[in-house]
């Protein structure tokens, strides 16, 4: 199998299009490289891009409920669920990684280069929860809320998300 060439992944890449100084980058480089892309031998020293996604979305999750638990006092178990479901959509996902231009850190394989833009969603959304372990290992829980609600603060509306569903 051929090696792909690896480009370089450096701090000022996460300063310039996430607004991110990491202290690491190798948890980042992680959630940056899918596994399409380490399938072709590009890198295989880094940690598990879908145990970062796991525990990206599980932080997404904790983080959102929190925010809409406190900003919804009067909702039922039912309206919150609702409401948590479609800010952690893979659309409302999606939104806010091409908003963060997540796209241009993304390694991906050739393969998947080749795929139509809508089944890049999931990636998108994957590396988005991927991205949210590695500032949660490099800088810690409260630097990764601030990231998540400063991006998912144009969703935190009950107006526009029910629109959204």
């Amino acid at each position: 199998m051929r090696k792909t060439k690896r480009r370089p992944f450096d701090k000022k890449q996460l300063r310039e299009v996430l607004g991110i100084s990491a202290k690491a980058l190798s948890g980042y480089e992680a959630a940056f490289s899918h596994p399409s892309y380490r399938h072709e031998g590009a890198h295989v020293n880094l940690e598990s891009f879908d145990r970062l996604e796991f525990l990206g979305d599980a932080i997404l999750n904790y983080v959102i409920c929190s925010k809409i638990y406190d900003l919804f006092p009067k909702a039922s178990e039912g309206e919150l669920s609702r409401l948590r479901s479609i800010l952690v959509s893979r659309k409302i996902l999606c939104r806010v990684a091409r908003d963060i231009r997540l796209s241009k850190l993304l390694r991906l394989g050739k393969s998947l280069k080749r795929q139509p833009n809508t089944s890049k969603d999931k990636v998108l959304a994957d590396s988005l929860e991927a991205l949210l372990s590695a500032i949660y290992f490099d800088a810690g829980l409260i630097k990764v809320e601030r990231f998540i609600l400063r991006h998912f603060k144009p969703y935190l509306n009950a107006k526009r998300l029910f629109r959204l569903d």
